[in-house]
C-alpha cells in the first residue's frame, strides 16, 4: 500500500495543480504570470516525477518501470523552465530550440515506461493477449500517422516549418502513448484496472493538448496560460495518480464474456481496412513512409490474429 510519503508527493501535486489551475482565468501582473506560468506549471512535473522515482526505488523490480516516467516527467519541466529562461532573457529562438530538443527526447523514456508498466498487465493474460495489444497500438498509430500527414501539408503553409515540425512530433509521440495504453486495455478485453484507465486519460490529456497547441500555433492563436496549459500538467497528474492506484502488480484475469472472442475477432478485421489507409495514403516525407510501414505491420498483425481466431475456433 501507498506510504505517507507517496501520499504526501501526490497530494502536494494535486494542490498545486488546483492552484494552477485557479490561476488561469485571473488577470496576472505581467511578473507574477511569468512566475506562475513557468515555475508553477513546472513544479508540477516536478512533484509528480518525485513521486514516481520514489515509487520506483521503494517498490520491488517490476515497479522500477516508473522510474522511466519519472525521467520523462523530469525533462519535461527542465524544458519547460529552460524555455521560461530563454524567453525572459530574450535569447534567439536557437536558444529556445533546447527546449523543443528536451521535450522530444523526454517521450523516449516516456514510451519505455508505458510499455513497461503495462507489460505484467499483458503478460498475465497469455501470448494472445500480447498479440492482441500490438494489433490495436500499430493500428491506432498507423490512424495517427495518416492524420499527421495530412495535417502537415495544410499547416505547413499557415505557419513557421520548424516550429510546427518540432510541434508535429510532439503529437506523434503522444500518439505512441495512446497506442501503448489502448493495446493494454484491449489485451484485457476493454477490463483493465482502473490505474490503466488513468494511465490512459494522462496520454489522451497529453495528446490533446500538443494538438490543440500545433492548430493554435499555425494560426497564431496561442496565449501562454491560458485554458490550453491545463493539459499538460494534468497528464502529469494523472500519470503520477496511475502509479499510486497501481498498489499490485498482479492482475487477476476476469472470466471471459460469451462475446469476447467475436469482439476481438472482428476488430481484428476491422483493423485491415484500417491499415490500408497507411497503405494507399498517397503522400511523401517521413511520417507518410512511416504510415505505410505501420499499415503493413497492423496488416500482417490482423491476418496472423485472425489465422489464430479460426485455429482456435477449430480446436473447441
Amino acid at each position: 500500500r501507498p506510504d505517507r510519503v507517496e501520499t504526501g508527493l501526490l497530494l502536494a501535486a494535486t494542490l498545486t495543480f488546483f492552484g494552477f489551475v485557479l490561476t488561469v482565468p485571473l488577470d496576472l501582473p505581467a511578473d507574477l504570470e511569468v512566475i506562475v506560468n513557468s515555475l508553477g506549471f513546472s513544479l508540477i512535473f516536478l512533484l509528480a516525477a518525485a513521486h514516481l522515482a520514489y515509487r520506483a526505488m521503494r517498490r520491488g523490480a517490476e515497479e522500477r518501470a516508473w522510474g522511466w516516467l519519472a525521467v520523462a516527467l523530469l525533462l519535461f519541466a527542465v524544458a519547460n523552465l529552460w524555455y521560461s529562461l530563454a524567453d525572459a532573457l530574450h535569447l534567439p529562438y536557437a536558444e529556445l530550440n533546447v527546449s523543443d530538443a528536451l521535450w522530444l527526447i523526454a517521450f523516449v523514456p516516456m514510451a519505455v515506461g508505458f510499455a513497461q508498466v503495462v507489460r505484467p498487465l499483458t503478460r498475465s493474460e497469455g501470448p494472445v493477449a500480447v498479440l492482441d495489444a500490438a494489433l490495436v497500438a500499430s493500428g491506432v498509430f498507423t490512424l495517427a500517422l495518416v492524420a499527421l500527414s495530412i495535417a502537415l501539408d495544410g499547416l505547413l503553409a499557415l505557419g513557421d516549418r520548424e516550429v510546427l515540425v518540432f510541434n508535429t512530433l510532439d503529437v506523434l509521440g503522444d500518439d505512441i502513448l495512446l497506442a501503448i495504453a489502448l493495446g493494454a486495455a484491449h489485451a484485457t478485453h476493454w477490463r483493465p484496472p482502473m490505474w490503466v484507465w488513468t494511465l490512459l486519460g494522462g496520454a489522451l490529456a497529453f495528446a490533446l493538448a500538443d494538438a490543440f497547441y500545433v492548430l493554435q500555433v499555425a494560426s497564431n492563436q496561442y496565449v501562454e496560460g491560458g485554458l490550453l496549459d491545463i493539459g499538460w500538467p494534468l497528464s502529469a497528474l494523472l500519470i503520477s495518480l496511475a502509479a499510486y492506484q497501481r498498489y499490485d502488480v498482479r492482475h487477476v484475469i476476469s472470466p471471459p464474456r460469451r462475446w469476447d472472442s467475436s469482439v476481438q475477432t472482428v476488430l481484428s478485421a476491422f483493423m485491415i481496412p484500417v491499415a490500408a489507409t497507411g497503405l494507399l495514403l498517397e503522400a511523401d516525407g517521413p511520417i507518410a513512409l512511416g504510415a505505410r510501414v505501420s499499415g503493413l505491420l497492423a496488416v500482417s498483425l490482423a491476418g496472423f490474429r485472425l489465422f489464430v481466431a479460426v485455429q482456435q475456433a477449430t480446436t473447441m
